[in-house]
């Protein structure tokens, strides 16, 4: 299990998992995923999608269709 950031550098690893568990059932296991809700991951601050505009983003993780979508894990 990794997590990359938006220039495809490597901020979290997690080896040990047998490869016929869940990708999203091996997530929930890290301490990744216990500290995201928590916003003890030092993430950056929801962000203006441009300049000039008042609309903020917020940051979140993207996964494939083996991820349960939550308000920081979404779906491509």
């Amino acid at each position: 299990m990794a997590v990359v950031d938006s220039n495809y550098r490597f901020v979290y690893i997690d080896v040990g998992a047998y490869g016929k568990d869940c990708d999203f059932s091996v997530f929930q296991t890290t301490n990744f995923y216990r500290m995201l809700p928590d916003g003890r991951l030092n993430a950056p601050q929801p962000a203006l999608i441009q300049e000039g505009s008042d609309v903020k983003l917020p940051f979140a993780l993207v996964g494939d269709q083996a991820f349960s979508l939550t308000d920081k894990v979404l779906r491509y």
